[in-house]
């Protein structure tokens, strides 16, 4: 445990929306909470991160992160937002100088936070593409080893954007339009967006290919039924690249050639 990195918690870590990522990070890191508008006890460790949770607009100030920003200069700062908080960046005053993550995007965003941290300390401003840039390893060009990819939409644009990333990382975009999730004699991956996608989404226990789903505005019961219909991951529009490929990375890991696995993104 002692070479878990240290992050600190803070804003409201009980509420419910949050459960699953405060788990994640319990067992994945060495986790302080510091109560909202306290100060950690003396002689605390320096975090490498700290993470604030944030459940309506307003609820965490830009005089909060800055007061704990100055004991910990070097810590990343992350903000888990909830489900109130989707409409935020357009009509409220969210914090500056921080990466916003909603609170159904913890699954695929934090793990990279903590791989960020793992490494020398980085700009706070550091953006999602610096990062993408700087990760995305050389052995994804060319590599078309992993399968053929289903792209379920009606929007040829779509189409066409979503396939340039499934290319970047080595799969073969097939154009679906309204159809059920296939299964696993078909295609390595299923990327669907929106539900109107997906005229039929089997409930059988017949193994089907891992699948994607893209929605406009994810909602507690769209995660509900994705899971109960073993949708893998559900990811919000407009979509962030290294969302994307972080999920196919964890769907289709790449290998090297020993057979160990690499990350995409």
């Amino acid at each position: 445990m002692s070479d878990f990195p240290q992050i600190w918690l803070t804003g409201e870590t009980e509420y419910c929306d949050f459960a699953p990522a405060i788990q994640w990070l319990r067992a994945a890191a060495r986790c302080q909470v510091i109560p909202a508008g306290s100060t950690p006890v003396r002689g605390s460790d320096f975090p490498a991160a700290i993470i604030f949770f944030q459940p309506r607009p307003g609820a965490i100030r830009q005089a909060d992160v800055e007061r704990l920003h100055r004991l910990a200069p070097l810590a990343r700062l992350v903000i888990v937002a909830g489900p109130w908080c989707e409409g935020e960046l357009r009509s409220g005053r969210p914090p500056r100088g921080v990466t916003r993550v909603l609170w159904h995007q913890w699954h695929l965003r934090l793990p990279r936070e903590l791989a960020r941290v793992a490494n020398p300390p980085r700009p706070r401003t550091l953006s999602q593409t610096d990062f993408l840039l700087g990760t995305l390893p050389a052995q994804v060009k060319g590599c078309t080893a992993r399968g053929a990819a289903a792209i379920c939409t009606d929007c040829r644009e779509s189409f066409e954007s979503l396939a340039d990333l499934c290319r970047l990382v080595g799969l073969r975009p097939v154009w679906q339009q309204r159809q059920s999730l296939p299964h696993d004699d078909g295609p390595a991956v299923v990327v669907a967006q929106g539900w109107q996608a997906l005229t039929d989404v089997p409930r059988d226990e017949a193994p089907r290919p891992p699948a994607i789903l893209l929605l406009d505005w994810p909602r507690p019961d769209d995660l509900a039924r994705a899971e109960q219909l073993g949708i893998r991951h559900v990811l919000s529009q407009p979509l962030l690249v290294t969302d994307l490929l972080a999920a196919l990375d964890e769907l289709l890991p790449l290998q090297d050639s020993s057979g160990a696995a690499i990350s995409a993104a």
